[in-house]
């Protein structure tokens, strides 16, 4: 019985372990993916404001 609750301690141990480094992995992957995001966000509401003064340059050239 003692050597049963051994081995299933050491394999308790063991998924820990590898659950630390998932989770770890995980938020890595979790904090690259929003700041890609974020970034992707900030060049897209740029290149619209940089369109939107462009079009409204030309509306008041019209003029």
């Amino acid at each position: 019985m003692n050597i049963f609750k051994n081995k299933m301690a050491h394999l308790a141990f063991k998924e820990s372990e590898s659950g630390r480094r998932r989770k770890s992995k995980n938020i890595f992957i979790g904090v690259s993916v929003v700041g890609a995001t974020v970034t992707a966000g900030l060049i897209g509401l740029k290149r619209i404001k940089r369109n939107q003064i462009k079009k409204h340059s030309m509306s008041n050239a019209e003029l």
